[in-house]
């Protein structure tokens, strides 16, 4: 991903190509990466273009994100600590705000994009903002409790799923079948939110 945001950049790769060693450091060429890049490109809700890629392995036990900013790239990795499979680890909704959060706290500028017209035009119609659903809990909250039983805020009028089960109707408290991750969603209409949580049953 360096050398695609800047080919060349490494003097000192070098390849064995048929016994030869080659004086080329480039791995693609600056035609090829703007292509790339621009196809990666896109703007956020605030109009500044992002490029970054995601990924998420088997299972869930680990997940990544590449942020590519103006003159710097993050790497964001998250995983168990022996490899065990969860149901919360994605690229996108957990290791990606974490490299926004790097960008943040270190000013990190946004790329510069050649060509970026078409990213233009693919989000010149914005999208209807949907409100917040879910007030309480938050996602990638950790809740500690007696019994299992949860506290729930947030939209009445949505329909609520526990686990991906449909619940008859909105209520304030909630019980669990199972201690450690669970997942809530509320949706309204074409908005939808997840909070995923963890349980920890007290003795």
């Amino acid at each position: 991903y360096l050398e695609m945001a800047n080919p060349g950049h490494n003097s000192k790769l070098k390849f064995n190509i048929e016994g030869d060693i080659s004086n080329s450091s480039h791995l693609i060429n600056s035609d090829t990466s703007e292509q790339i890049l621009r196809l990666m490109s896109q703007r956020n809700n605030k109009g500044n273009i992002e490029l970054f890629k995601t990924g998420t392995s088997h299972n869930q036990q680990d997940a990544w994100v590449i942020n590519i900013f103006k003159d710097h790239i993050v790497l964001v990795w998250l995983g168990t600590p022996d490899n065990e499979a969860t149901t919360m680890l994605t690229g996108r909704s957990a290791a990606y705000p974490i490299s926004k959060d790097i960008q943040l706290a270190l000013g990190l500028k946004s790329p510069k994009i050649k060509n970026d017209y078409k990213i233009a035009q693919s989000v010149a119609a914005k999208p209807k903002k949907c409100r917040k659903l879910i007030q309480y809990p938050e996602n990638g909250e950790w809740v500690r409790g007696d019994k299992l039983t949860l506290s729930l805020a947030g939209d009445s009028s949505a329909d609520w799923y526990l686990n991906g089960v449909k619940l008859a109707a909105y209520k304030a408290n909630i019980s669990l079948d199972h201690a450690g991750v669970n997942k809530l969603t509320a949706i309204s209409g074409k908005c939808r939110e997840t909070s995923e949580i963890f349980f920890e049953k007290l003795n």
